[in-house]
């Protein structure tokens, strides 16, 4: 073989050498390209579930929310209704204190009314026992 030859044939070698190193660095790189895709798919997955746990966050604030405001008018409804039920007392004291009073106004008249009746009839007696 001539000279030429020879290093053809080491460079035949050579291509063939690299070829397969190509073909090595390939098949890495299918792998490592599945792998990413493969990343990327729990990537998204991840994403979604970030944003399925925002929105989770967002509506449990507004239930909070709602439930803070449910209880804050149930307070002030509770105050409302207890100076209500607080003034509704103190008017019915108040017109207890005043029927009492008419009752003892009514009865002091009867009593008044029964002393006449007896000093009339006393009267009334004497002067037909004088007639």
């Amino acid at each position: 073989l001539q000279e030429s030859d020879v290093r053809l044939l080491e460079t035949q070698l050579q291509l063939q050498e690299t070829h397969s190193q190509l073909e090595e660095a390939q098949s890495q790189l299918q792998v490592s390209d599945t792998r990413l895709q493969e990343t990327q798919v729990h990537l998204q997955q991840a994403q979604k579930n970030f944003q399925d746990s925002q929105q989770q966050t967002q509506d449990l604030t507004r239930q909070v929310q709602e439930y803070n405001q449910t209880i804050l008018q149930a307070q002030q409804d509770i105050h409302h209704l207890y100076g209500t039920t607080q003034k509704n007392f103190q008017d019915s004291q108040q017109q207890t204190q005043d029927l009492t009073r008419q009752v003892q106004e009514y009865n002091q008249t009867i009593l008044q009314a029964q002393q006449d009746i007896h000093h009339l009839y006393g009267t009334t007696q004497k002067n037909f026992q004088d007639s």
